[in-house]
């Protein structure tokens, strides 16, 4: 892609989800490692219409076939290759899911997790788990490919922001432009923004000025991440425009807000000071943001606003009794904790608020 064509829309203004209420969805890996079962079928022997267990991936003792016809299509797929399976997964209540059709890499990247796995059930994201996917990123096989993105996406933001990798440009751009893709926007906003060649830039440029002008912008939380990124305090200045403007509603400024929670944890100290300064001066300037401010900090269990929004809550104040209780429990345990900001969570530990 050219950079010159990096003012071609990303995504249109009608978006209408929210970054810090995203979680990611369960993957191929998570049947393998936490699912009451997970199998590799193909069509049985003597009924080609039905499924028989090929490998078992996780559970124990006899494990029934997968309770589902084949489709001709996925027939046809598995008698041209004799290699090639379908992972099904059984739920925690005993239904079956059907979860990928598998070839040879996908199989391989699968009997990896098996090997792994007495090791990488021991926490909720092993950081071997993370180094496995990522050179799966852009694999030709796009079921592969859409594996390894919602397995970097569990990522904790401080073992994905040391993400080495060539993903491309272009690659990265044609994903977030492809529907079927929609699930995995967050992460590639993500991935863009630890890209520092000038397209991305450009790229990520663009969304955020046309997002200052869209009532609501739903992948504005990872982009304004992946500002921060590339551009570090001169990125949270940009960022500082959308907070500072009385008519952007609060919905809205939460992701930005969470955005700049994420990287108080991770930042260096002037980092740190330059999202304090203007945090704070958001507060002070629309109370009503102390709300958003208590509430991404405190998932993070960083307590370093305490002092700066108790005034806050003194008689007078703007805020509603339901607003001045969540500020009030973020200021009593920021005393608790002395202010502290808690370090970046290690690898192994799942930020879920993270989206």
């Amino acid at each position: 892609m050219a950079l010159g064509s990096a003012s071609v829309a990303l995504f249109s203004s009608a978006e209408a989800c929210s970054f810090h209420n995203y979680v990611p969805a369960r993957t191929a890996v998570d049947w393998v490692l936490t699912g009451r079962a997970a199998v590799l079928a193909r069509p049985d022997p003597e009924n080609g219409f039905s499924y028989a267990v090929a490998k078992v991936l996780r559970g124990n003792g006899e494990i029934d076939p997968p309770p589902f016809l084949i489709d001709s299509a996925t027939r046809r797929k598995l008698v041209q290759n004799r290699k090639d399976a379908v992972l099904f997964g059984v739920r925690e209540n005993g239904s079956w899911i059907r979860v990928a059709y598998v070839n040879g890499d996908y199989r391989r990247a699968l009997e990896d997790v098996v090997a792994n796995a007495p090791e990488w059930s021991k926490e909720d994201y092993h950081p071997d788990r993370f180094g496995q996917f990522v050179r799966y990123l852009g694999h030709p096989d796009p079921e592969l490919s859409k594996l390894a993105l919602l397995e970097i996406d569990r990522a904790p933001y401080a073992l994905l922001s040391q993400l080495k990798t060539d993903v491309s440009v272009s690659y990265l751009t044609e994903r977030l432009r492809s529907r079927d893709a929609y699930a995995y926007r967050p992460i590639l906003a993500l991935l863009l923004g630890l890209n520092r060649s000038a397209e991305a830039q450009a790229l990520v440029n663009n969304y955020i000025d046309r997002a200052m002008d869209w009532e609501w912008a739903e992948h504005l939380g990872p982009f304004a991440t992946a500002l921060i990124e590339q551009q570090g305090e001169n990125g949270i200045a940009r960022l500082e425009a959308f907070l500072s403007d009385p008519g952007q509603p609060l919905e809205k400024l939460e992701s930005i807000v969470e955005a700049l929670a994420i990287h108080h944890g991770v930042g260096s100290p002037s980092i740190r000071d330059k999202i304090f300064n203007v945090l704070t001066a958001f507060a002070g300037n629309r109370p009503g943001g102390s709300v958003l401010i208590a509430r991404q900090f405190s998932q993070r269990q960083n307590w370093a606003f305490g002092a700066s929004l108790e005034p806050l809550l003194k008689a007078g104040s703007t805020l509603n009794s339901g607003n001045k209780l969540v500020v009030a429990a973020y200021v009593a345990q920021s005393r608790v904790n002395h202010g502290q900001t808690e370090p970046a969570k290690p690898p192994g530990q799942r930020d879920r608020s993270k989206y």
